[in-house]
């Protein structure tokens, strides 16, 4: 599932990369407040598991999946086309679109939230790699920055996973949503010029 979900979205972000060369900066920061926000939202209050019914007939669109006693389908002529758009809008960006694709494979294919989650940390790399390429290709790279940058994240992820156990998952979850929603809001308070 994941490498059928990540094959449109990977084209989509290389496409993005290559998209955001011709945009103004004003319109990429609007792009990010937007996403920034939906994210926040989706943090805050999280998806409820969508319980859709598995089909029983047969369609060459109707793609099914059981995993641990878990039955989930999606159909190709809806899959395909937003996980192309959640490509190339969270390329264009710079984010991962991990905290884009969770909630849609909960909310619009039943995805159960625990394969969706795993799937979701999987399916990230590819589309920031594939991203990255996009930006790279028109010259949007720094690589001594994105070293530098590298460096405190693996520290931050330990300390992150450890505040989890003791503050618990869902506390911790809604807070970065918090975080992402006053982030937003400065990003989109700079795309109007009203802040530095």
């Amino acid at each position: 599932m994941a490498f059928a979900l990540e094959a449109p979205t990977i084209t989509g972000a290389f496409l993005g990369g290559i998209v955001s060369h011709w945009l103004p900066e004003q319109a990429l920061l609007f792009l990010l407040t937007a996403l920034l926000v939906v994210a926040a939202f989706f943090l805050i209050h999280p998806p409820a598991q969508s319980r859709r019914s598995v089909s029983q007939g047969h369609s060459a669109l109707e793609w099914r999946f059981t995993w641990k006693g878990e039955s989930y389908q999606f159909n190709l002529a809806l899959m395909l086309p937003v996980m192309f758009t959640v490509g190339i809008l969270t390329a264009m960006a710079g984010i991962g679109g991990g905290i884009l694709k969770v909630p849609l494979m909960v909310l619009l294919f039943g995805v159960p939230m625990n394969i969706a989650v795993g799937s979701s940390a999987f399916m990230v790399g590819l589309t920031a790699a594939s991203g990255l390429l996009g930006h790279a290709t028109m010259g949007h790279w720094d690589w001594r920055s994105s070293l530098l940058l590298a460096i405190p994240i693996p520290i931050g992820g330990q300390v992150g996973s450890r505040l989890s156990l003791r503050l618990g998952s869902g506390k911790l979850t809604r807070w970065f949503g918090v975080f992402l929603l006053l982030i937003g809001i400065y990003t989109g308070l700079r795309a109007l010029n009203w802040v530095q």
